[in-house]
């Protein structure tokens, strides 16, 4: 298990599936705003929720307390952060994309080495203000980009 505080953030890695669904459930059960996908959850201040908040980082402590024999240091302070759980798996397989890329005229043309339809959908909500074409059949995606 690892602990980073930033300013806003407490952020929680565990690559323990034990942990971080022990942790999970607690989150869920204990605070109303709380975002999360199946490695990640997030869990935003709520003023009313201060005391189960700082249950919340004496079990966090008294857990981390135990897999390292240190205590997780600042907490005073650490319940208006925004709680952040993620779960990380070391084995994971992740997708390698093949993108040859050429620039012409104002564009830029992508030749994917599969129909990437993530990446696609990816690139179509970063670049918003481009005008974007993709041809599913020839895997070429092309985006015209502005000079600004």
């Amino acid at each position: 298990m690892q602990i980073v505080q930033t300013l806003e953030t407490i952020n929680v890695n565990t690559d323990d599936i034990s942990v971080f669904q022990y942790f999970k459930d607690l989150i869920t059960k204990n605070f109303t705003k709380v975002i999360g996908r199946k490695n990640k959850i997030f869990s935003f201040f709520e003023e009313n929720e201060i005391p189960q908040r700082r249950y919340f980082l004496k079990v966090l402590n008294q857990k981390y307390r135990k897999s390292t024999n240190e205590g997780i240091e600042n907490l005073q302070d650490a319940h208006f952060k925004t709680f952040r759980l993620i779960f990380e798996q070391n084995n994971m397989l992740k997708p390698m994309l093949f993108i040859k890329i050429d620039f012409a005229a104002g564009r830029i043309l992508m030749k994917l080495s599969s129909n990437e339809k993530l990446f696609v959908t990816y690139i179509r909500n970063y670049f918003q203000d481009h005008n974007i074409e993709y041809n599913e059949m020839t895997n070429i995606l092309i985006l015209e980009y502005k000079n600004e």
